[in-house]
Formats: C-alpha cells, structure tokens, sequence
C-alpha cells in the first residue's frame, strides 16, 4: 500500500494524494485516495492439502478513487485522462512488480472503474478503480 500511494504521487495532475481519507475540500481536487481494500486467499490457487508453513497466494484489492469537477462538457475527457494516467503509473511501476511477483501467479492487474456524477452549476466526478494485487505470503513462527 506505501508503493501505491507513492506511485500516486508521481502521477501528473493530481492536487492532492492520500490513503485512507474521506473528506477533503474541494478546493484541491483534482485528487486521489487510495483506500485499503479487502484480502482474500486466491481460491483456484489455493492448496488445502498442505499444512503448516507452505505460502498462500493472496490478493488484496485497494481502491484508488478519483475526484474532480468542472464543466459538464470537459469533466469525463479530464476524468479518463487521469485514470489512463493512473493505470499506467500503477501497471508499469517496476518496484511495485518487484515487490509483489514471487511466482508467475503473483502480479499487478486492473480490475475495474465505476463513475460517479453529481450536477450541478459544475459537474462532479468520483471514479472508483479496483485493482487486484496478487502476493505470495508466507507463514512465519512468533
């Protein structure tokens, strides 16, 4: 989650970049947010015969939202361009990788985004990214 929000503050275009936050103004928008998200055992990879200290491939799925506002005419072209502009930061970012891949079932994948518009005499925009990040993790004795 550090490398994530470190990647974020590289990426062109943003006011303000946090984790974890839920009010900001809307004087530093546009912004990103990167929310921790839900982990869970891979299931197809899952092994339930082996016992004890044999690793588990997990993958966690932080959210990263996006929010902005401007004329109705412009906020969807200014929107796409940061999530094309985040996507690419995060699914090229070679630390990151380098952090997560232990094996060829670990790695780094978009999921999905869902937009959220609010009008008014500007238009809104929240756009929620789901990424997948797939990690080896291995048991280890107290």
């Amino acid at each position: 989650m550090a490398r994530l929000l470190a990647i974020l503050h590289t990426v062109e275009g943003f006011k303000f970049v946090a984790r974890n936050v839920d009010e900001f103004p809307e004087k530093i928008r546009p912004a990103a947010i990167l929310l921790d998200g839900d982990e869970e055992a891979v299931a197809e990879l899952a092994r339930p015969w082996v016992k004890g200290k044999a690793y588990t491939v997990i993958q966690m799925n932080p959210l990263i939202v996006i929010s902005m506002g401007g004329r109705p005419q412009d906020v969807g072209a200014d929107i796409n361009e940061l999530m094309a502009r985040t996507v690419t930061a995060v699914m090229s970012d070679a630390e990151l990788t380098t952090i997560v891949v232990a094996n060829s079932q670990c790695g780094v994948y978009y999921l999905a985004s869902d937009y959220r518009l609010s009008h008014s005499l500007a238009m809104d925009c929240d756009m929620q990214m789901r990424f997948g990040i797939r990690y080896t993790l291995l048991p280890v004795a107290p």
